[in-house]
């Protein structure tokens, strides 16, 4: 028998009773990899440099984190005071006669210039971006103080044992065979004997893994969901709920983009139509659009009053009108049955030259013409409906689409080829989004007067169909904006759904400042450590910031 104690081979084909030296330290076993030793620190983990993704890539600089403090300040500082600048320069150019003098709008500039340095949008840029790298810098010099030598000393001699038995082991029992090649030394958990050869990261993570929870909370996602919770304290209270919603969702859609294959393959597993999957973003977007507009009609409380009005806006629709179909769905107000809701739509008969008996359900059901403000004939009235949709999404998305050109492709106005392909490709893109709109706004109402007419009654069954059948003009809108409309759609429909099902009495205290802070934890850290898992333009806006 050989003494596993005294023999190891080398490089050289002699034996050597200083195994440790010869083969060199062992590099710990990657997480999830066999060999693994249970008793590891964490502080030892932290401070490893064979876990370079567990570790700070740089640590910012004190030169790093005043730029991008500054440039944070600064981005919110332009969105307090440009929004108010470009208003006061376009009443000027379009007041005509009450248009004010050039010495007031200068006064007016000054002033906003001035107001905005107590705005808090800036301080809350600094506090987030500022906060995170200079937290971030911070937890790593903690981390790295408490890493002391003896500690770390400690879990690589426990780990040097193990992997120095496992390896004499094998030496043992080819020696007694009279099998040992030294041009061919053993391997232990595939690393040869004798080799300082560390596992690169990319044997270790794959480009769509994700890494395991012990990678993921590290001191860069503890110092960003700090800055992130207290940044979000500045703030005014009714504003942070969005703030944490529509954060965690940008999380959420990024990490749900990183592992889109495995989602996928998840769903397939599970028979899920082949036709969901590949539209998913639609599928999203009609969920959206059932959950909002169904409150709309139904239930406006459950939304924000500013969006409500906007919606109300864009349809055209006198409030009167949607209280109406409310209160008849909900069974308030009934058909041939004086409830005490004459007034709401006779007045509003009267107004636009029609009796007042028409508007009154005592008299039985209220006719379709009342309900599409005059207009005589269903069709007609979904014409005219599409029409003025269509042009009031024109004013709206010419800007969107003409504004991007202006800013990101300025040298394509100076050539004439250019100017006209861009002229083009920005009108049919409006147009394009613009007809969306407006089929979004008809297919609303398709159903409820389809409902009206074929039952000859009101409930809630028209409004639910008109709702869900609206989301299905996201169809008309190019496929590579669907996912970026769904999103803007999703933080309202859950905030919507909430309310549903708690009828707003229930509220968590602090639950937005936990929202934002882990949705915003995992973005920065993302970004620092696997950027891979954040969506382009995430990772765009977070790089334009973290310098």
């Amino acid at each position: 028998m050989v003494d596993t104690n005294i023999l190891a081979p080398n490089t050289s084909g002699t034996l050597s009773t200083d195994l440790p030296k010869v083969m060199g330290p062992p590099p710990f076993p990657a997480a999830g990899m066999p060999g693994k030793p249970r008793s590891r620190s964490l502080v030892a983990s932290l401070t490893n440099p064979q876990l370079p993704l567990y570790n700070p890539l740089f640590k910012p600089t004190i030169r790093r984190i005043v730029i991008s403090a500054l440039k944070a300040w600064s981005t919110g500082y332009a969105t307090a005071c440009v929004p108010k600048i470009v208003s006061l320069v376009l009443k000027q150019l379009l007041g005509g006669a009450k248009r004010p003098g050039l010495r007031d709008l200068s006064t007016k500039i000054i002033t906003v210039l001035f107001g905005s340095f107590r705005a808090r949008m800036p301080w809350f840029f600094m506090a987030l971006i500022g906060g995170f790298r200079a937290f971030d810098r911070l937890s790593w010099e903690v981390v790295e103080k408490l890493g002391n030598e003896d500690s770390a000393k400690r879990d690589v001699d426990a780990h040097n044992s193990e992997w120095i038995t496992n390896g004499c082991a094998l030496i043992a029992k080819a020696s007694e065979q009279d099998m040992v090649d030294f041009d061919n030394p053993p391997k232990v958990n595939g690393i040869v004997a004798g080799s300082d050869t560390v596992l690169p990261v990319t044997e270790v993570y794959s480009a769509s893994s994700i890494p395991p929870p012990s990678h993921i909370v590290t001191p860069t996602f503890l110092a960003a969901t700090l800055s992130s919770a207290l940044a979000l304290l500045i703030v005014p209270a009714a504003q942070r709920g969005d703030f944490a919603i529509f954060t965690m969702v940008r999380a959420i859609d990024s990490l749900a983009s990183f592992q889109g294959t495995r989602i996928r393959d998840a769903l397939r597993a599970k028979s899920v139509p082949e036709v969901l999957i590949r539209n998913a973003d639609s599928v999203v977007f009609i969920a959206c659009c059932t959950q909002i507009m169904f409150c709309w009609i139904m239930f406006p409380q459950a939304l924000p009053k500013q969006y409500v009005k906007w919606i109300d806006k864009m349809g055209r629709t006198d409030p009167r009108i949607l209280e109406a179909v409310r209160l008849l769905g909900l069974g308030v107000m009934k058909n041939g049955v004086d409830t005490g809701h004459a007034h709401l739509l006779g007045d509003y008969a009267v107004e636009i030259g029609r009796s007042f008996a028409e508007g009154d359900p005592a008299n039985g059901q209220i006719s379709c013409t009342l309900i599409h403000r005059g207009a005589v004939g269903c069709t007609r009235n979904l014409m005219g409906v599409w029409k003025h949709g269509f042009g009031d999404a024109m004013k709206i998305y010419i800007p969107v689409h003409l504004l991007p050109a202006i800013i990101f492709h300025r040298r394509r106005f100076t050539n004439k080829k250019q100017l006209a392909e861009t002229v083009q490709h920005v009108a049919v893109a409006a147009a394009q989004s613009s007809a969306f709109i407006a089929t979004f706004i008809c297919l609303v109402w398709i159903p409820i007067c389809f409902c009206r007419n074929t039952f000859k009654t009101d409930t809630m069954l028209g409004p639910l169909l008109g709702s869900f059948a609206s989301g299905f003009s996201i169809f008309i809108e190019r496929k590579s904006r669907r996912r970026e409309i769904g999103l803007y759609c999703l933080p309202k429909a859950l905030e919507s759904a909430w309310w549903l099902i708690t009828r707003g009495n229930v509220k968590i205290p602090g639950a937005d400042v936990v929202m934002f802070a882990t949705g915003m934890g995992y973005l920065l850290s993302a970004y620092q450590y696997h950027p891979k898992a954040l969506r382009p333009a995430v990772r765009g806006v977070l790089g334009f910031f973290l310098v």
